[in-house]
């Protein structure tokens, strides 16, 4: 197997120019690490301020000054698994310090190093704002600080409230005086299972307000205003393998059960509906009758994140 590094490019650095697609790494750049086949490497990590990043299985890696493409190839060496090389990817999540974004009514989405700032001005005509940018919205010009993000509101007939992010139903809402944070939530389906109920901002008039769920639930929304809910940096997996249409990692979410689990894999094979799930948790081994799970003979176990599933045939 080989290991890469995924291509990025919506990412940027100095000045208004693209990254590339394999950026060098610096201390307290964040990075995600994920490889299918070995869940337990799928993590966020920071570079460190001696410059290397501690990996799951491996240890302490260099990490500043090398590039992407090397740190997955590095890590892919280190975490050899019977004789085989692993499939892993490094992403670069963000420097620091020093980026400023902005997305919303723009073309082109953008995060920039501009480790003194940036004039919104300037900002705005990198990012190539759409003719139905509610600039009004936004109040004057101003200059954009280090680590500051800026969403341009869309024009509205209403001005209508929209939630965007780790929500079932992204979208807007009508507008309502009596609308707080928490019902616009609910309006939408709730949080998804990897929302961060502690990212959550709302843009008001060009203005970031950082809020938390449930603590500002109440808090009343304006016309105009847009809810981001942000992602858990935290991301998990389950490997699941054997006689299913797709094996490899699945993603876990809360209260996932093994019979979900397959069904994220594709499903079982025709052959393994009579044949036996060994499911490894922690130090533990469980096996299963397949044919007693679709039954609901048995209960449907719950799994816990980084659980290894195998369906295996001709076994019970």
């Amino acid at each position: 197997m080989e290991a890469r590094v995924l291509r990025n490019p919506g990412l940027c650095h100095n000045r208004l120019m693209p990254l590339l697609d394999d950026p060098l790494l610096h201390v307290g750049d964040r990075i995600r690490i994920v490889s299918p086949d070995v869940p337990a490497l799928c993590v966020d990590r920071a570079v460190g301020p001696d410059g290397t990043v501690d990996v799951p299985l491996v240890g302490p890696l260099p990490a500043a000054t090398k590039k992407s493409r090397d740190l997955a190839r590095r890590i892919a060496e280190r975490a050899d698994v019977g004789g085989l090389l692993p499939w892993v990817e490094v992403r670069w999540l963000g420097a620091a310090a020093g980026v400023v974004s902005i997305e919303g009514a723009v073309k082109r989405p953008l995060t920039l190093f501009a480790p003194k700032g940036i004039s919104f001005d300037r900002l705005a005509q990198a990012a190539e704002l759409l003719p139905e940018a509610d600039m009004a919205a936004l109040g004057r010009s101003r200059r954009v600080a280090p680590g500051r993000s800026v969403v341009v509101p869309t024009v509205t007939a209403e001005r209508r409230i929209s939630v965007l992010g780790a929500v079932a139903k992204p979208g807007s809402l009508p507008p309502s005086n009596d609308m707080t944070l928490g019902m616009a939530v609910e309006a939408v389906g709730g949080l998804t299972p990897h929302a961060d109920p502690n990212q959550i901002v709302i843009v008001r008039m060009g203005e970031s307000l950082p809020m938390q769920l449930p603590a500002d639930a109440s808090l009343k929304l304006r016309p105009g205003d847009l809810v981001r809910i942000g992602l858990s940096a935290e991301r998990y997996y389950v490997l699941v393998r054997g006689m299913v249409e797709k094996p490899g990692a699945v993603e876990y979410a809360r209260g996932m059960t093994a019979m979900k689990a397959l069904s994220s894999a594709g499903g079982l094979s025709d052959k393994a509906k009579r044949g036996t799930l060994v499911w490894q948790t922690g130090a533990k081994t469980f096996r299963l009758s397949i044919e007693f799970l679709l039954a609901g003979r048995i209960p449907d176990p719950v799994l816990n994140p980084q659980d290894t599933l195998t369906v295996e045939v001709g076994r019970s």
